[in-house]
């Protein structure tokens, strides 16, 4: 099995990022990560990704009477369940 990486250069876009990129096996992969190597291509940001939502603050919401407390956001019932306190 393999992998691509990438460092800066030239000769390959991703993401339209021009960059340098290789296939490597899977059992080199921390080896190239180790001289320059990365798994994404330089720059590019990756989007934060919300946590999972937690059951525990859903419960306290919907206890709580609070509308929407399936499709809200966590931080949003966070912030509702401390301004009941």
């Amino acid at each position: 099995m393999s992998c691509v990486v990438y460092r800066e250069g030239k000769g390959h876009f991703e993401h339209g990022i021009e960059c340098e990129a290789a296939r490597v096996d899977i059992d080199q992969l921390e080896a190239h990560l180790n001289s320059g190597w990365s798994v994404n291509p330089p720059g590019y940001a990756t989007e934060a990704v919300e946590e999972e939502p937690s059951d525990d603050v859903r419960a306290a919401a919907k206890a709580a009477g609070i509308e929407g407390w399936d499709t809200k956001r966590i931080k949003t019932l966070k912030a509702a369940l401390a301004e009941l306190e």
